[in-house]
């Protein structure tokens, strides 16, 4: 499995070490594992799936330098930024995950799983609109602030389809 997991990065990379480690490393955000031979059995056919549809970063030339310093890390520890949001922004927001998350997943899955049928190509680009870790990650940081974002708190409002 190790082997064909490496020789379906291979083919998708052609020989491009910046597609390499764009493959990998999203191989391992999907996964949530270290190193891609720590992928479970039971998730193989995912991942050879994943490597197929997966949509790869255009491109783009180096963004030339601002004049603005970036903010550095100090003794590895990480940098805070402070962000406001009203009460409606952090509602709308809440709502936007809890419909892509939640409420339109089924379907999305189903008609991702047409298109893959189907061979087309736009396939991959569903597949990583849907299963994108991005939202976990909101979802959490909304929550460590006592925002909860996902069905329990919008239960009443718009109903929930597992």
């Amino acid at each position: 499995q190790q082997y064909a997991i490496k020789s379906a990065v291979a083919a998708r990379a052609q020989k491009e070490p910046a597609k390499y480690k764009e493959i990998y490393s999203a191989l391992k955000r999907r996964f949530q594992v270290a190193r891609y031979d720590q992928i479970m059995k039971e998730d193989y056919e995912e991942a050879l799936t994943f490597i197929r549809e997966m949509q790869l970063a255009a491109q783009l030339p180096a963004r030339p330098k601002q004049n603005e310093a970036e903010p550095v890390a100090v003794n590895d520890q990480e940098v805070r930024y402070e962000l406001g949001m009203t009460r409606a922004e952090i509602e709308s927001f809440g709502q936007f995950i809890y419909c892509w998350k939640y409420l339109f997943r089924p379907s999305l899955v189903t008609f991702r799983e047409l298109l893959s049928a189907v061979h087309s190509p736009l396939a991959g680009n569903l597949y990583d609109a849907t299963f994108d870790t991005t939202l976990n990650r909101l979802e959490e940081v909304f929550r460590k602030h006592g925002i909860p974002v996902g069905p329990e708190r919008l239960s009443g409002v718009i109903p929930y389809y597992p």
